[in-house]
């Protein structure tokens, strides 16, 4: 474990503006940076990064925190791992001070640390005599040394068990590689086989550069095999690894996507290497899907424009038909390029102005709904019949309905309206007339599997139709704050000191939760004024203590803002705070700071009257809160409420604040 003054030296050493803005796109506002935010489904930038207080907030999920955070919630790290990354790119060398259980690893990270392993071990077998064919193969696809290098290729050797073998002797834990879909038992017998055998592996990797997964080409065999194989093989999906989310070679492309504003996605692994040896660094692609919503979400963090370029053959037409959903969506421009007959990007790429003319080709490519429109009109032009006509214009805006023409904003449906009129030789009113026919028929139809309800019912209510692992819709209070169970905490209905009796007292109980949030949000803003005087005389350290807090997360984190201010008298930042919170179990904590804090500052603009205002009227809030609890205990005579209240008073008898400490001995003398 590390002692606290690393974990500091790590924070002070990291601007979270520059990491943020290394791993999605933020823009200046003012003192401050905006972006989309990845924890949500943002359509407009509701996420701040401030320089000066070192943190991250979105205004619409709640999500926020320092640098440490954003590492754990962006990245899915735990807080070790983000240490350790953020101590290496800092170039801070840690001091290892024993080991606790909470540095054991978890099953994601030994499945990072088989993939790690497995890449080290296929990018050596690449450069031994069994990687002989696989280095024929890549001088032959004209791939460079540089470029092997740098998309770290390797070779899974013609073997059954050569790096199960290494496994073994290694005394490595065999789980992990089978977790990580490198090995797997055999059918018959005991033992491991390998999954990747006689490959050129391709690894795929994170936005941060990590290895999560493999794709294998067969390589061509001297004499021919009984066994049918797959002339590409990925690996499984996995707690790592998610097709429809990775894009291959993301992590090299992220920075020339950003600078272009425009991301292109090919085919195959050795059409981005291709690329990316020509100097079209903005090249990805996808593993064997179309462009998914989830490519979409990672993608719109770095562009504003996407670029797919197919084969002229009927998988790539159908895959630019699914990037006419991505355009209705309405979070990307998405164009479609086609190559010539016959010709992949990287065969393009091989003559001798294939670089000139891959460029034109990009420059060229058509909008998405364009291009789809001239296929359609094609496709109209060429029925024989009027009713073959009338059939495939409804067919086509029942398409379009189906895929989000319904949900767009009245301008652009508009638009599409008027080309659609055009495409078709209809007036307009009978294609508005079509598609409000259109919009019944989708309304009446069930959502498809993995897509949202689009129904105008649902439209106006968005909430009742949230998918499982959404993000909910913003309440205005933290996450702790919206449900019962949250806000007690599931083991905590005998110890809490709020009930929720009725649904009349929600509106009260959210007022004294948002007197609390402020409360804290005050003491982050101006530590200074916690033993300043109140309106009535006292001072806030003897009003209030972290007893008569409602919430658990708001209870644990005033306790611990309280112990520095009135015992310790340790001035603080914010960032310093998370810093100290940054254990993995105290996520919640770092939410509601980072809230609280956002919110003082958004409400007062750091003015110490409006500040002073703002804790006065939470103190009074807190302390009529607790004189009606007391109140309601005692009618009630319940004997566990009374020894409660009774623990309390005691608790701060036996604890009185440094404050009152002091007015007692001015009192005495």
């Amino acid at each position: 474990m590390q002692s606290g003054d690393q974990i500091h030296q790590v924070r002070q050493a990291t601007d979270i503006v520059e990491l943020i803005g290394q791993q999605i796109r933020i823009q200046p506002k003012g003192r401050e940076f905006v972006a989309l935010c990845p924890f949500h489904d943002d359509s407009n930038p509701s996420m701040t990064v401030s320089p000066t207080k070192q943190i991250y907030k979105c205004f619409a999920c709640g999500a926020g925190g320092g640098a440490f955070d954003w590492m754990i919630n962006y990245h899915k790290m735990t807080f070790p791992e983000a240490l350790r990354f953020l101590a290496e790119r800092a170039g801070i060398t840690l001091e290892r001070r024993g080991r606790e259980s909470g540095d054991q690893p978890n099953d994601r990270q030994r499945m990072s640390e088989a993939t790690e392993h497995a890449l080290g071990w296929f990018r050596a077998t690449l450069g031994r005599p069994q990687g002989a064919t696989a280095r024929a193969y890549v001088e032959q696809r004209g791939i460079s040394p540089e470029m092997v290098e740098q998309f770290q290729l390797g070779c899974a050797p013609d073997a059954w068990d050569d790096l199960a073998q290494d496994v073994a002797a290694n005394r490595w834990d065999p789980r992990s590689f089978r977790s990580a879909g490198l090995i797997h038992g055999r059918q018959s017998g005991s033992g491991d086989i390998d999954r990747f055998r006689h490959r050129l592996m391709f690894p795929i990797f994170d936005g941060l550069g990590r290895p999560i997964a493999f794709g294998g080409r067969i390589l061509p065999r001297q004499t021919p095999s009984d066994r049918e194989e797959a002339k590409y093989l990925n690996s499984p999906e996995s707690a790592l690894f998610n097709k429809s989310a990775t894009l291959y070679g993301l992590h090299l492309a992220r920075n020339e996507i950003g600078k272009r504003r425009c991301a292109v996605i090919v085919e195959g692994y050795t059409d981005v290497i291709a690329c990316h040896q020509h100097g079209l660094s903005h090249v990805v692609a996808t593993l064997g899907t179309a462009l998914t919503t989830q490519h979409v979400g990672v993608l719109r963090r770095f562009s504003e424009k996407v670029v797919l370029v197919f084969d002229a053959d009927e998988a790539g037409q159908k895959a630019a038909d699914r990037a006419v959903e991505v355009f209705l969506g309405g979070e990307l421009d998405v164009a479609v390029s086609i190559l010539p007959d016959g010709l992949d990007p990287a065969s393009l790429l091989e003559q001798a102005d294939g670089a000139a003319r891959f460029e034109a080709l990009l420059s060229e490519a058509t909008d998405a709904l364009d291009y789809q429109f001239q296929r359609v009109a094609d496709e109209y032009r060429g029925a024989s019949t009027m009713a073959g006509q009338h059939r495939i214009a409804e067919q086509y805006v029942d398409r379009l309905a189906d895929l989000g023409l319904i949900t767009q904003g009245a301008l652009r449906r508009a638009m599409i309206i008027q080309r659609l009129a055009e495409l078709l030789h209809l007036k307009r009113d009978v294609v508005v007339s079509m598609i409000d026919k259109a919009r019944r028929r989708a309304s009446a139809r069930p959502a498809r599997r993995g897509q949202p309800d689009r129904s105008p019912e649902t439209l106006q209510n968005p909430g009742q139709n949230e998918t499982a692992g959404a993000a909910p819709a913003p309440s205005g209070l933290p996450v702790e704050d919206r449900a019962d169970e949250l806000l007690i905490g599931p083991n905590d209905e005998k110890n809490s000191d709020i009930a929720i009796a009725s649904e009349d007292s929600r509106h009260r109980i959210n007022s004294l939760l948002m007197a609390q949030r402020q409360l804290i949000g005050c003491l982050l803003t101006r530590p200074d004024l916690f033993h300043e005087p109140l309106a009535d005389g006292r001072t806030l350290d003897e009003a209030v203590t972290a007893s008569e807090m409602v919430s658990d997360a708001a209870r644990r984190l005033y306790d611990i803002v309280y112990q520095r201010l009135c015992h310790d008298g340790t001035p603080f930042s914010l960032s310093e705070l998370l810093t100290d919170l940054a254990r993995d179990d105290q996520a919640q904590l770092r939410e509601l700071a980072t809230q609280a804090e956002d919110e003082v500052e958004r409400m007062t603009n750091g003015d110490e009257v409006r500040i002073r205002e703002l804790i006065d009227a939470a103190v009074r809030s807190i302390e009529r809160w607790c004189r009606e609890v007391a109140h309601q205990r005692v009618v009630a005579v319940d004997d566990g409420d009374e020894q409660r209240l009774r623990l309390i008073q005691e608790h701060r008898r036996a604890n009185p604040s440094a404050s009152r400490i002091a007015r007692l001995g001015s009192a005495a003398r």
